[in-house]
Parts: C-alpha cells; sequence; structure tokens
C-alpha cells in the first residue's frame, strides 16, 4: 500500500488536533475513520529512529501472543518513507472510552468495578509473563478501557519498550530509555538488571492510584519536569509508602504492598500469585472519627432559699415585720389604745 492508498482508506479530520487522541514518548495517536470496514479506528504514528523501539517490532511482538481479552492485538501495520523521515502507522481498535485514567476521571466508578479492572490487568501481564515478555512501561496511560457487557475490561497496549525473557524469568539487561519515572521500580532508575517482577511494581503504584486519585510517590508540582523525577526517583528507591495505604481496602492494600517491595527478590514473583488474593472478601475500612469531647457541666448547687417551704416562711415573717411596723405607727399617732 502507497501513504496516497492509506490516506484513501483511512480518514482523518482536516484539522489534525480534532483527531489527536494522545501522544506518548514515541508515538501519537490518532481517530481515522476506516472506509472499508466502516467504522473508527485508532492510528498509531511513530517516527523508526531504532531497530527494536518501532511499530512493527511491537506489532510482530504481540501477533506471536494468544488472544486474550486483557491485551490489545494491531491490525496492520505500515511504514512509510515521509522525508526526512521514516515513520510506521500501526492500525488498532478505538476505545472510545480511552485509558485507564481518563474513565477513572469521567465515571464513578465502584469498588466491585475497581476490582473488576484490578483483576483484568493482573490476567493481562500473567498472559504476557506466560510468554516472556515483559512490558516494563506499564502506566495508566498504556491501559485501554472498554465496557463489555455491563463490565469494565482493561486492554493492555503499547509495548515499545517491551523486553523478552528467558523461560526461567531471571534478570535480563534494562535500559531507561523512555521511562516513566512514577511507575518505574527501583531497578528501573538505577539502571539494575530486571526482572518480570518489575511490571508488578507498575501494577501496584497503578491500583494506589486507582483506589486513591494519588502516586504513592510524588513532589510538589510547579517544579520543572527534570526536578521532580529526581525527587520521585529518591522516594522510590527507598520505597515508604504514605499513610494513606491504611485507608485501602482489603485485599488491595496486600496486594500493593507485595508489590511495591524495593527488593525485587522480596516483592511477588508472579501475577499469578496475587490474583488469589483477589478472591478474598472485601473489608471495608471504617475511617477512625475521634470523638467529640463532652465538656461536663457543673451540677447546680440547690438553693434551698427559693423552695416552696421556705418561700412560705420568709412571706409570714415579712407580714408580721409589717403588722409590727404598722402597730408602732398607730401608738404613736394615739389611735391605739391598749
Amino acid at each position: 500500500m502507497t501513504y496516497e492508498d492509506f490516506l484513501k482508506r483511512y480518514h482523518f479530520d482536516s484539522e489534525a488536533r480534532k483527531s489527536l487522541v494522545g501522544t506518548g514518548g514515541f508515538a501519537s495517536v490518532y481517530k481515522a475513520y476506516d472506509t472499508v470496514q466502516h467504522r473508527e479506528v485508532a492510528v498509531k504514528i511513530a517516527e523508526v529512529k531504532h531497530e527494536k523501539f518501532n511499530l512493527q517490532y511491537e506489532k510482530q511482538l504481540v501477533d506471536e501472543l494468544d488472544n486474550h481479552p486483557n491485551v490489545v492485538r494491531y491490525g496492520n501495520c505500515y511504514r512509510f518513507e515521509r522525508i526526512p523521515a521514516c515513520y510506521d502507522y500501526a492500525i488498532l481498535k478505538f476505545y472510545k472510552e480511552g485509558n485507564l485514567n481518563e474513565a477513572a476521571g469521567k465515571y464513578p466508578l465502584t469498588l466491585a468495578q475497581k476490582h473488576q479492572i484490578i483483576e483484568g490487568i493482573l490476567k493481562g501481564v500473567a498472559h504476557l509473563h506466560k510468554h516472556h515478555i515483559i512490558h516494563r512501561d506499564l502506566k495508566p496511560q498504556n491501559i485501554l478501557m472498554d465496557f463489555e457487557d455491563n463490565r469494565w475490561v482493561p486492554k493492555l497496549t503499547d509495548f515499545g519498550l517491551s523486553k523478552l525473557s528467558d523461560s526461567t524469568g531471571q534478570s535480563v539487561e534494562n535500559s531507561a530509555i523512555g521511562l516513566s519515572i512514577a511507575y518505574a521500580a527501583p531497578e528501573q532508575i538505577q539502571n539494575r538488571a530486571i526482572r518480570p517482577n518489575v511490571d508488578l511494581w507498575a501494577v501496584g503504584v497503578c491500583v494506589y492510584h486507582l483506589m486513591t486519585g494519588e502516586l504513592p510517590f510524588q513532589a510538589p508540582q510547579g517544579r520543572s519536569l527534570q526536578s521532580w523525577n529526581i525527587e520521585v526517583s529518591k522516594q522510590i528507591v527507598k520505597g515508604f509508602l504514605p499513610a494513606k495505604i491504611n485507608m485501602i481496602p482489603e485485599p488491595y492494600r496486600t496486594l500493593i504492598r507485595k508489590c511495591l517491595i524495593v527488593d525485587n527478590a522480596k516483592r511477588a514473583q508472579k501475577a499469578e500469585d496475587l490474583l488469589p488474593l483477589l478472591e478474598q472478601e472485601v473489608v471495608e475500612i471504617v475511617p477512625f472519627i475521634e470523638p467529640k469531647k463532652v465538656i461536663p457541666v457543673p451540677k447546680k448547687t440547690t438553693d434551698t432559699s427559693n423552695s416552696t417551704p421556705y418561700r412560705g416562711i420568709k412571706i409570714a415573717i415579712g407580714l408580721v415585720i409589717l403588722l409590727i411596723m404598722k402597730l408602732i405607727i398607730l401608738a404613736k399617732e394615739g389611735l391605739l389604745f391598749f
């Protein structure tokens, strides 16, 4: 297919910005209309700069996998020489709900729906690892969301930075190119060898973010990207989790803790080992509310002077006094005779 034939089949909006769905470190994604299959599709476009980090390699990698509901598959992938560079154009299904962050921002997801999403992510990661693929850049932007049969179905995508591991799951060479620091494991930041469970660290960050709306490792906003990355990297290497993790219900809290262990030898090794956790009963956390301090009201001392019996005596004494005073006045005026 020539580039001209490509543009005849896939129609883009005349204003590129209206077709743009999103951009990443290596590629941009546009919405287009397939005039042959009569449906909207997503077209991922990336400049070919590396022998391995390109869309044709990514498509080949995914094509070798068995079909899985939680992994995105590409349709065709075309390569065109567009002076002064060469570009790959990969076709995939258009997911109108967007990625995980976008779906979570648009819809008030229930705990049951979050459970569906977490389970789907783990199953997708397990499928990749079964075929010896380490994603290496798992994050919400690389998890597309579909809504099928009244269920949320996460779809792992963007395998441009993926690596192949051997059947033993031992460490493989690492590279820090193009990583998203917020979701990177300590061994990636320190440029050490990685294992498949580098993806489980990213799962832990994704689950924490889904449950709290915040990242477990972050720096104040307003800094430059380089400064922000340096600060967050320091936190990741230390691995101290925020106190907010204690407000996340079980079993998700335990899942996060098993994933976010700095030492990858002690971290959860396989996604299959984490899936049984999701079969446990969900235990909601009831926030502790400190009871209001009750200020004791002092008891009033009993004033017996106003009680009914005493009030009568006081009145009687007063009348007697008045009577005596009147008698004295009459006696002085000679009007009182004895």
